[in-house]
């Protein structure tokens, strides 16, 4: 029965596995390692700026294949405008001043092993933020389907 299941999941990837895996990995070692710096704030505020894209992904997502083509229109928009703005504005700035000046104006913060670890996480932030920017272009790509070829 086991092996029959595992056949069934195996062959059931989606085609952004990779890209998830990655994702996911990243997201849990950022977690993970503000929980064990005691640095919870410049986590949260990483979340709430990533997370406000994904409000109009999942009502998009749901009003899709409904006759609600309008609407969908209009999450779809939102979806667009808020990624750009939070995910490739705000997300990098915040990363910028947060994790790679900031600490830095601490004495004695260059090449300590407080330093190092803030550096790691700009470092993980700053992949995610590349992963934002290619997402973003596969939502203009699809934005740009629907309007200019009605797919």
């Amino acid at each position: 029965m086991w092996g029959t299941f595992h056949h069934l999941t195996s062959k059931t990837h989606r085609n952004d596995h990779l890209e998830m895996c990655l994702h996911h990995f990243i997201t849990l070692s950022l977690y993970a390692g503000g929980h064990m710096m005691g640095d919870i704030y410049s986590g949260l505020l990483v979340v709430f700026i990533m997370d406000f894209s994904d409000i109009w992904s999942h009502l998009a997502k749901a009003t899709c294949d409904t006759q609600w083509k309008k609407t969908c229109g209009f999450f779809g928009f939102n979806l667009w405008f808020w990624w750009a703005y939070t995910r490739l504005y705000c997300l990098p700035y915040c990363i910028y001043w947060m994790l790679f000046i900031y600490p830095y104006d601490i004495p004695n913060m260059s090449g300590s092993y407080e330093g190092n670890l803030y550096f790691f996480k700009g470092m993980m932030l700053s992949l995610l933020t590349v992963m934002s920017i290619w997402w973003w272009y596969l939502i203009c790509k699809v934005i740009y389907k629907v309007i200019f070829k009605g797919v």
